[in-house]
């Protein structure tokens, strides 16, 4: 009995471990492409950068309306071009990344320039 309760929580010790290099090894890859994202925007390649979202996409945006409002990629070229019109050297700078915890949620805090 002994060794069936050692050999349960070695087990269970090895699945926590590898599910936790898992959830770490997501995180990483979901920052790498958020910086990339923020990447294209500070150079301000709008076609890039509209290429990490699908062809139509959700978005909850003062600047667009109230509540959801749905854009394609090509809305979302022609929203950022001329947003870099009026503001020829916008950037932003990724301060810190928060990971949620669903995969596919994160929360980004930017410093936003535009002199």
């Amino acid at each position: 009995m002994k060794y069936f309760i050692t050999v349960l929580f070695v087990t269970f010790a090895i699945i926590a471990c590898n599910v936790q290099k898992s959830k770490n090894n997501k995180a990483a890859e979901n920052e790498k492409i958020i910086l990339q994202f923020y990447e294209y925007f500070n150079k301000h390649e709008w076609e890039n950068m509209a290429g990490m979202y699908t062809e139509i996409s959700d978005f909850k945006d003062p600047s667009l309306g109230p509540g959801i409002v749905k854009q394609t990629r090509q809305q979302i070229i022609e929203k950022y071009s001329g947003l870099n019109e009026m503001f020829p050297d916008i950037k932003d700078e990724v301060i810190q990344i928060y990971p949620q915890l669903t995969m596919y949620n994160c929360r980004v805090y930017l410093k936003r320039d535009s002199t």
